[in-house]
């Protein structure tokens, strides 16, 4: 099984932190919301993939459109995620 780094995204006003990721999660929970891409970081590879769009040939597996170039070094997926809040820059 491979590991990916997968993330979305949303530029939102909100009172503090955890307002806006409430807002942010009513939004992707919303059946009508159109917050369906996910950037998608694995395999040396990054995959922009629309969720309402994606094609299947057969149950999860996905035709995804992906973008060829490798990630980046010192690209923010390839950092170690922090262990608390405080450690995000």
């Amino acid at each position: 099984m491979n590991s990916y780094r997968v993330t979305w995204e949303i530029d939102l006003e909100a009172d503090d932190p955890e307002e806006a990721a409430h807002k942010a999660l009513s939004i992707q929970r919303d059946p009508d919301s159109t917050a369906t891409v996910f950037g998608v970081y694995g395999d040396d590879r990054y995959a922009e993939v629309d969720t309402a769009a994606v094609e299947y040939t057969e149950p999860g597996v996905p035709l995804a459109r992906t973008r060829p170039p490798a990630i980046p070094s010192g690209h923010p997926s390839t950092r170690t995620a922090p262990s608390t809040r405080e450690d995000r820059p």
